[in-house]
């Protein structure tokens, strides 16, 4: 057992019982769930989660959360969104065999010059891109298709952009490749797509990953803008932070959105924790962080 595997094991307890002494949360509330590459030997337990989640709280669309958080709709409690990055070709599985017997939408962040890779072409792109240098990538990647990408469209899902080639942001600050990544990477997707792009997912996801020319270009160019800090999202006025959740960036709408990521090779009691908001408060120095990198006042 790994220390991040007995951390969260000696947490988990003490997180339950405070969970149920709480009263219940009634105020409206987003959570937007993040996954990466998810093999099919996790299919029936990520089913089963979301059956749990439905069950609980309830899973809305992309345009029903996009809805919330716009504050023209309003639900009691909290309700989950599934957002999924990087366009490995198990994301297409996912939504055929998981998440459309149960009429569930997704957003997918795709990375334009990674869709149709394949061979020695697309393993050097994840290993160098989405990976950062680590080789020790398993077997079964693969990337999607520009045909695959429409597939997903047409059922109702939601695409955004996750940069053009998944470059770290904040190493890019200035000249043609940052406008490149966060804004050709749009112009590529509508102009294969012929849908508009709204929803943007930086790469990494970190507080350190995204600087003030980056933030200002996304924010100009897209109405959402999702991290990968864990925490609970809700409707946002300008430039005003709300327990810790979503950030309305600028007087255009932008909003800065938080996402909790998984990986479905953990317990389902570690699983159950994080996506109820037991590991939010690690993250409201990173939160500080970020509105430090991206100047907002």
């Amino acid at each position: 057992m790994g220390l991040r595997e007995f951390l969260l094991g000696a947490y988990a307890p003490l997180y339950e019982t405070y969970r149920r002494l709480r009263r219940p949360e009634r105020r409206g509330s987003l959570r937007i769930l993040l996954l990466h590459h998810l093999p099919a030997e996790y299919h029936e337990k990520f089913g089963a989660l979301l059956d749990l989640v439905a069950d609980q709280w309830g899973i809305v669309s992309p345009d029903e959360a996009a809805s919330f958080i716009d504050g023209r709709s309003d639900w009691e409690g909290p309700r989950f969104v599934l957002s999924f990055d990087d366009a490995f070709s198990t994301d297409m599985d996912v939504a055929t065999e998981v998440l459309g017997p149960r009429g569930i939408k997704a957003v997918f962040f795709i990375c334009p010059k990674f869709i149709g890779l394949g061979g020695a072409e697309m393993r050097e792109f994840i290993i160098n891109n989405i990976f950062a240098g680590n080789t020790d990538i398993t077997g079964g990647l693969r990337a999607m298709g520009w045909d695959d990408i429409r597939h997903l469209r047409d059922n109702g899902h939601t695409i955004g952009s996750h940069g053009m080639s998944h470059a770290r942001l904040s190493e890019l600050e200035g000249g043609d490749r940052l406008k490149a990544e966060v804004l050709g990477s749009a112009e590529a997707i509508e102009e294969k797509l012929g849908s508009e792009v709204q929803w943007f997912a930086y790469p990494f996801g970190d507080a350190e990953s995204i600087g003030p020319k980056a933030y200002s270009m996304v924010r100009e160019r897209y109405r959402y803008c999702c991290t990968g800090l864990r925490g609970s999202n809700s409707p946002g006025s300008v430039k005003h932070y709300l327990d810790r959740d979503t950030i309305r960036l600028s007087d255009s709408g932008t909003h800065y959105l938080y996402r909790d990521s998984i990986q479905l090779s953990d317990p389902a009691r570690h699983l159950w924790m994080m996506i109820t908001g037991g590991l939010d408060f690690m993250y409201s120095s990173k939160m500080a962080e970020l509105k430090r990198r991206t100047r907002v006042e």
